[in-house]
């Protein structure tokens, strides 16, 4: 029994274990169809295609098939109400070639969707990223094959509010 006061929704489990592991119920298409009836007419118990219960045999496994492609990934807006905080690049190591850096939104500050790494003007990785706003945000990356001489690095940081570019880094290949 809750305390007075208490919050919640009240659960119960059993605590002994069993040797029968069962696919969730809603994948029993007649349970699911039971379900959807019970949430729009008189309230009757739903039903499984199959006895469950003391002595019961494993059910088959579902047949289920989509009936039409999965929809695009939708982004889902988080909780930054503006654009993104001011980005700072470290860069963690040059090495033959390869530049390794890192882009860092401080803790505080609207996060992004995305960072995008621009070296020498042209867009060469899009990182998609949790917006965990107010919490500190850090997208590392790692840049193969730039010749010897001097490049210049922007990191840009996008949520739905809008954009927010690094300041310029040159890195120096030798």
């Amino acid at each position: 029994m809750a305390a007075a006061g208490a919050v919640g929704v009240p659960a119960a489990a059993a605590a002994e274990q069993v040797d029968l592991r069962l696919r969730t119920l809603m994948s029993d298409p007649q349970y699911r169809l039971a379900v959807a009836w019970q949430n729009t007419a008189y309230n009757q118990p739903p039903h499984t295609s199959y006895f469950l219960g003391e002595g019961m045999e494993r059910p088959a496994a579902p047949r289920l098939a989509f009936t039409t492609d999965a929809p695009s990934a939708e982004r889902v807006p988080g909780p930054a109400t503006g654009a993104p905080g001011p980005v700072q690049v470290r860069v963690d190591d040059v090495d033959g070639g390869t530049v390794k850096l890192e882009a860092t939104i401080r803790q505080g500050r609207d996060n992004a969707h995305t960072f995008s790494l621009v070296v020498d003007g042209e867009t060469v990785e899009v990182r998609s990223v949790r917006d965990a706003t107010p919490h500190e945000q850090t997208a590392s990356f790692a840049v193969d094959g730039l010749a010897p001489g001097a490049h210049e690095i922007v990191v840009l940081a996008a949520n739905q509010h809008g954009e927010t570019s690094s300041k310029p880094v040159t890195v120096r290949m030798r």
